[in-house]
Order: C-alpha cells, then sequence, then structure tokens
C-alpha cells in the first residue's frame, strides 16, 4: 500500500487503516432511573423511546448517502433502557442497512451499551442474531453499597450474572464500566 508516495508495511497499513475508518454512535438518553453520576443527557420518560428512534430514522432516512463505510467501521449504540430503545428486531433493520445514509454492512464492530437488569437472557440472544459483536455493560460497582448510592438499578450478584448471561449467548466481547 501506499501513502503520499511511501510504501507502507503491513503494520503502519493496519494503522493507516484503523484513522480512516467511520462509526455512528447512537445515543438513547431514556432511563427508567437516574444515576446520581451520570453527566449524559438524559430523561426518564420512557414513554416517548418510539417517538424519538422513529425520529432518528427519519434523519437517517433524510440524509444523502455516504455510502459503504470503510475498513474498521463502527456502529455503537447507547441504550440505557435496551430492552425497549434497543430491541433487536430494531438494531437487525439498522444492522442490515436499510437505512439510506450509510450502509452498515461493512461493520466491523457493532458495540452495544447495556444495565445489567435489562440483559435477559432472551434479550442477550436476539442481540446476539442482529450481529452485535461487542457488548459494553455499564456495572459501575459490584459493591452493593457503592451501587445504592449512584441510584443503581442492580446489585453486584446481578451483574456477574448479567456478565455470565451475555457470555453465555455468544459475547466473547465484553466491556463492564
Amino acid at each position: 500500500m501506499r501513502s503520499g508516495g511511501v510504501e507502507v508495511d503491513s503494520a503502519r497499513r493496519s494503522l493507516f487503516t484503523r484513522c480512516h475508518m467511520a462509526g455512528l454512535y447512537f445515543h438513547i438518553p431514556f432511563c427508567r432511573r437516574i444515576c446520581a453520576y451520570c453527566d449524559f443527557f438524559k430523561s426518564a420518560e420512557v414513554g416517548r423511546v418510539d417517538s424519538v428512534l422513529e425520529a432518528m430514522e427519519r434523519e437517517l432516512d433524510g440524509q444523502p448517502s455516504i455510502g459503504s463505510p470503510t475498513v474498521g467501521s463502527v456502529l455503537s449504540i447507547s441504550a440505557a433502557e435496551p430492552r425497549r430503545s434497543a430491541d433487536p428486531a430494531r438494531l437487525q433493520d439498522w444492522r442490515t442497512g436499510r437505512r439510506r445514509c450509510w450502509s452498515c454492512s461493512g461493520v466491523e464492530e457493532f458495540t452495544v451499551e447495556a444495565n445489567p437488569d435489562d440483559m435477559t437472557g432472551e434479550w442477550l440472544e436476539a442481540l446476539a442474531r442482529t450481529g452485535a459483536n461487542r457488548l459494553s455493560v455499564g456495572v459501575q460497582s459490584f459493591d452493593d453499597d457503592e451501587l445504592r448510592l449512584m441510584n443503581r438499578r442492580h446489585t453486584g450478584m446481578q451483574a456477574v450474572e448479567a456478565v455470565r448471561r451475555a457470555q453465555a449467548a455468544g459475547f466473547a466481547n465484553l466491556t463492564i464500566d
């Protein structure tokens, strides 16, 4: 591969490719409970999830096409209320590229963020079928006293069990924050 008239070895080519990747990040800000530490835009009005997602889809559909993403492209869904806002059927629709502005067919990393108490076995198995290959689990702490102080809905043990369910559903690429 040549870059600016200079031969690029395979290690540098990998770095070059990663520096030229595209990505989409969707922040879906609806939470059943607001955590004490959270600085993100958020709302406890979970009844508005569908109308906001529909508005996001209309916005995407109205954008000019930017074609297929480059190698290493990322699609990331941040969903504080994932069983509703990151519905696997809707994600599959986004993943297979029904959205006109950006084809997701070349996406190498498809990340979904979720809270431990929303990660049921059924939801995780359906999510795995969408092509999602990375799951970011919002544990925050395994200490129950700290979790209560932060106003989190799960316990430390529920977090451990959620991670185990994710592994059982086939998610090998997990992050825990």
